[in-house]
């Protein structure tokens, strides 16, 4: 049976929580209104363990994105999903921050330049939000469209926006 570890953590934007296997994370649930609806969206099995530490470090991270440093994610990742669902999130995770693609650019750059709403579907199932950073794939014309979790589209902006910021003041330097 494979091992699991799991923390529950507060950011600046709402609870989040999650678990890691011992090839990396594998799914995060955030942002949620408390701690136990932050567990309950994570929906850890049984047996993975409680680990405060790895909590503390993942939300030491989380803190620093969201206070404006930026993504700085060294953290090996384990998402589980179909062969098209590890390209689509492999494919969406080399977009840069500040940057945005397009569902069909995204297909294109996998190789299955008519699957745009596959590749929406794909992104519906991330099981790590942020990390595989599915909030900078955008429609066709430009439009923020499909996000999940609460505020849906409105947490997709409030996102783009943070890491439009970051983008300009590292320009700046």
């Amino acid at each position: 049976m494979e091992h699991f570890t799991a923390a529950a953590f507060p950011t600046p934007w709402g609870w989040a929580a999650a678990l890691s296997s011992a090839s990396g994370l594998r799914r995060l649930s955030w942002p949620e209104a408390d701690e136990r609806s932050a567990w309950e969206a994570l929906g850890a099995p049984p047996n993975a363990t409680p680990d405060p530490a790895f909590g503390a470090a993942l939300g030491e991270r989380l803190e620093r994105y969201f206070s404006g440093e930026g993504p700085s994610w060294d953290q090996r990742l384990d998402p589980q999903g179909t062969p098209f669902q590890q390209a689509v999130w492999d494919a969406t995770s080399a977009i840069p921050p500040g940057q945005r693609r397009t569902y069909g650019e995204i297909a294109r750059a996998i190789g299955r330049p008519r699957s745009a709403r596959a590749v929406g579907q794909a992104l519906r199932a991330n099981p790590i939000p942020l990390l595989i950073p599915c909030h900078r794939v955008v429609g066709s014309d430009g439009s923020l469209c499909g996000y999940g979790g609460p505020d849906g589209v409105a947490l997709k902006a409030r996102l783009l926006e943070l890491e439009r910021a970051v983008a300009a003041k590292d320009q700046r330097r």
